[in-house]
């Protein structure tokens, strides 16, 4: 027999286990890896800082306008990416390369992907015992978009895991007393978060929400709940140090985060619903020429003529679209790149050419049936998530959690509301939905029993 602490760690091992046996059949059913998009501009730079010492991530190739060191964008997926090429061998051929070291980074992405699941699991156990952990644990097993974009060469894989982790670190904060428990957590929370800002940096105002819940909880012993809300600021610190040093020694000037004060392309997204213009393109070369980003220019100008001609259409806009996003997320994120267009490229296309560009499309092969089946299933178990997530925070809205919880959605609607509309950015809210959706669940079969106890009473 095992005793309490070993069976939860059995469980957790098997969680983690069937995580990584169900979505290592899902990603090799889908086919082929893929390189699209600002994934190619991840994996050039991850070799060019091996091959150079020199870290130049801007944007995708074709958009890039800066040579030389740059600091556009956070290094670390980069860096995440370069101990695959090292072991594999950098060569001068990029193909090879990657070829080389496409197999490692998918098995890393999948076992991150694993790991995400049995952290919620971890984080449900602690909030509703082994059954939360389970029910959690099969929402997040059934939820295949975490291994399609485990085969996507981008940050989703990698900040999916780290938002999981600091969700977790910041629910045992919030449930533990002023201590050295506490002390544990908010060090955890500060590593844990510190690398998500070095890979997703809009991260960065909400791990203020956790530390001022944690304080105002501890509001009685607050010396000790503001020193461990001190030491977790510290610990982000200490691990985006070396990133803000890097910077000021290149840049000559305090970089905290990115010098693109946010992505261009993202906010270029929320209002290329109307095609470039002949004027659009003249102000946009007339930024570039004058050392200004081109692409921020035409969105801020559309945004602004948005907002100036009706302010209450302009929030009706943004409301619906980034709804519209989160709801039908993941079936957008489908169309770029959980299927391959057949039409564009085939698989014997991929094994020769690992990289290749695809067009933000539905699927053209109707009749394969199976693959339609399984994106079908992804985006109704995404919409299902979503409704039973929100009665999870109705039934459990007393609990400080649940509002933990709800805040990381409401956070990254917020922040991309204005930045992006792409569903890939909307992805982090999945750890709380799940964690939510179990608690639903829980009262539900609370309900159920105490339905049944009644009438084995009478």
């Amino acid at each position: 027999m095992l005793d309490g602490q070993a069976a939860t760690r059995t469980l957790f091992l098997a969680i983690f286990l069937i995580a990584l046996m169900v979505f290592s059949l899902a990603a090799y059913l889908r086919g082929p890896a893929e390189i699209i998009g600002d994934s190619f501009a991840y994996v050039a730079s991850a070799q060019r800082l091996i091959t150079t010492g020199t870290y130049d991530m801007g944007r995708v190739p074709s958009l890039e306008r800066v040579e030389g060191p740059t600091g556009w964008v956070v290094p670390g997926y980069s860096l995440f990416l370069v101990p695959f090429f090292l072991l594999s061998g950098v060569t001068g051929d990029f193909d090879a390369n990657v070829r080389a070291a496409l197999p490692g980074i998918i098995a890393t992405q999948l076992i991150l992907a694993s790991m995400s699941v049995a952290i919620i699991a971890y984080t449900a156990n602690e909030l509703h015992g082994k059954r939360g952990a389970l029910i959690a644990g099969t929402i997040g097993i059934a939820y295949l978009p975490l291994a399609f974009n485990a085969t996507y060469i981008g940050t989703e894989t990698l900040s999916f895991f780290l938002t999981s982790s600091i969700l977790m670190c910041s629910v045992f904060l919030v449930r533990s007393e002023a201590g050295g428990v506490a002390r544990r957590w908010a060090v955890a929370l500060g590593v844990s978060g510190g690398a998500l800002i070095l890979v997703r940096p809009a991260i960065l105002p909400w791990l203020l929400v956790p530390l001022f819940l944690f304080t105002v909880l501890n509001h009685g012993k607050w010396r000790k709940a503001v020193s461990i809300f001190s030491l977790c600021l510290l610990m982000i610190a200490l691990v985006m140090s070396p990133w803000i040093i890097r910077n000021a020694l290149v840049f000559n000037e305090f970089i905290p985060l990115t010098t693109s004060r946010g992505s261009t392309h993202a906010l270029l997204s929320t209002v290329l619903d109307e095609p470039v213009t002949t004027e659009d393109q003249a102000l946009m070369d007339v930024a570039w020429e004058q050392g200004e980003d081109g692409y921020r220019t035409l969105a801020v100008k559309r945004l602004r003529e948005r907002w100036e001609k009706s302010p209450i259409d302009f929030v009706l806009w943004k409301a619906r679209t980034v709804g519209s996003a989160a709801w039908r997320y993941p079936d957008t994120a489908f169309q770029a790149w959980a299927w391959k267009n057949e039409e564009l490229a085939s698989a014997d296309e991929a094994e020769k050419n690992m990289y290749h560009y695809v067009e933000l499309s539905r699927i053209k092969n109707p009749h394969d049936s199976f693959r339609y089946a399984v994106r079908l299933w992804s985006v109704h178990f995404h919409h299902l998530l979503i409704i039973v997530a929100t009665l999870g925070f109705i039934l459990n809205a007393k609990r400080a959690e649940s509002w933990l919880l709800l805040s990381l959605p409401v956070f990254f609607l917020a922040v991309h509301s204005y930045l992006v509309v792409e569903p890939r950015y909307l992805y982090y809210n999945v750890p709380s939905m799940i964690i939510l959706a179990t608690l639903a669940a829980c009262c539900f079969l609370q309900m159920l029993q105490g339905r049944t106890s009644d009438i084995e009473n009478n």
